[in-house]
């Protein structure tokens, strides 16, 4: 399906935004004060849930359970990310086929605005594991409530000839706001605990709010309402990639090439003290630098290749790119085991999540199977971003073992560099879009 077809001036249902123009042909621009507005909310909601899942938990972890914080943290992580995996299109299809006065997307975003904010908060306090853990599946489900109506925004309101830029944006929303939130944690680690997981939920509730006032958000008629069925509901969780193959590539590449980034990601902390034998007093001020370097190139990277996608109409390249970029990363963090050379991997690791980020939404958004079910199939997208965040940690314990007490990062980047070099066909069966 191409670009123009998601976005029909005349769409089957009528959901179109309260006081202005269905999205698509009808609406030539986005305005750069609207765009402004979705990507700080999306650049908020990211610093409240990625915060932890790369940095806070760990130390959390860590302080509660030191000899077992492999394990622990692969359990808080795989449990939670399953939860993010069923919340994401559930409520994406919720979303899909609400009739509030206050729009499709609004409702769903306040309510996962307050029910993650609730999550991080019993993490916070949590004295235990079990504690950690019921916190941020509660954290996971709910603020997937949140993302899943808000990623929904690109195929909404941007039309297509903007969406690499704005694709662009949203890719670097991540990296930003993990830098963000890195500080943070590095700033209250020692002093404030509890602080380190909760302060980044501010800068969500601020940008959210101010998303949803701005917002002229989509309504739905209640005559033009889909039944909810067994069948319905069990459908939210699948797309036929026969019916649609374009749709089906793009989900499968992210996921491949999203796994591999996330084997360095979500053991950045561990691959300091276990592989670099850094002190532990060191971990969060070097974390910090760490995800600084990193993620300052992906996003810079991630703005320039967004901007070149809709000058050149080549969507597709930037991922396979992508995964040439990670494997080359990977071999390097595996050929090394000093701080410099580790800083220079990560930074060529960096520079292949910069073309990822770029692309990981604007992608599957530009062939989507159907509009009326844009959050379910964003939501589909979702479950391929946030998955790895549950299969690494199923397989990285035994991976990591190989080592021994000297940790085996060695096996589980070279599984990072596998899953990648699989991305790149699968990117390349994408016929629909250039």
């Amino acid at each position: 399906m191409t670009d123009s077809a998601v976005n029909s001036p005349e769409p089957t249902c009528s959901v179109v935004a309260a006081g202005e123009a269905p999205p698509g042909p009808a609406r030539d621009r986005a305005s750069a004060s609207f765009i402004a507005v979705f990507i700080l909310a999306l650049f908020g909601s990211y610093v409240a849930i990625i915060t932890p899942s790369v940095v806070s938990l760990a130390l959390k972890i860590q302080q509660i359970d030191p000899d077992g914080k492999v394990g622990s943290l692969s359990l808080v992580l795989s449990v939670g990310a399953l939860c993010a995996v069923i919340a994401n299109p559930l409520f994406g299809k919720l979303s899909d086929r609400t009739t509030s006065r206050f729009g499709m997307r609004r409702p769903w975003m306040l309510v996962g605005l307050a029910g993650g904010g609730a999550g991080l908060a019993l993490v916070a306090g949590a004295t235990g594991t079990g504690m950690v853990l019921v916190g941020w599946c509660v954290a996971q489900t709910f603020f997937n409530a949140l993302l899943a109506p808000l990623v929904a925004i690109l195929p909404d309101q941007i039309p297509p000839r903007q969406r690499g830029v704005v694709g662009g944006l949203m890719g670097i929303c991540y990296p930003v706001g993990l830098i963000l939130g890195t500080w943070i944690a590095q700033r209250m680690a020692a002093s404030a605990p509890r602080a380190m997981i909760l302060a980044p939920m501010a800068v969500a509730v601020v940008t959210v709010l101010l998303l949803c006032v701005r917002l002229k958000d989509r309504r739905l008629a209640k005559e033009d309402q889909e039944p909810w069925n067994l069948r319905e509901f069990l459908r939210t969780f699948w797309f036929d990639p026969r019916r649609n193959p374009d749709f089906g590539w793009a989900v499968l590449s992210i996921l491949l090439v999203s796994t591999a980034i996330m084997t360095f990601v979500t053991y950045q902390v561990y691959y300091l003290s276990d592989h670099l034998h850094i002190d532990e007093d060191r971990l969060p001020s070097l974390t910090f630098v760490l995800t600084l370097v990193v993620n300052g190139t992906s996003a810079a990277t991630a703005v320039v290749s967004g901007w070149l996608a809709d000058r050149y109409h080549r969507r597709r390249f930037f991922l396979v790119c992508a995964g040439l970029l990670a494997v080359a990363g990977f071999v390097v963090l595996i050929t090394t085991r000093s701080l410099p050379g580790m800083f220079a991997g990560a930074t060529v690791l960096g520079l292949g999540m910069g073309f990822f980020y770029s692309g990981h939404y604007t992608l599957p958004a530009s062939v989507l199977p159907s509009e009326q079910d844009a959050a379910k199939d964003m939501g589909v997208v979702n479950i391929a971003v946030t998955l790895p965040s549950s299969l690494v940690p199923l397989y990285a314990p035994t991976l990591l073992a190989l080592g021994g007490n000297d940790g085996g990062y060695p096996a589980l980047f070279a599984s990072g560099i596998v899953l990648a070099l699989l991305g790149i066909p699968a990117v390349r069966r994408i016929r629909g879009v250039a």
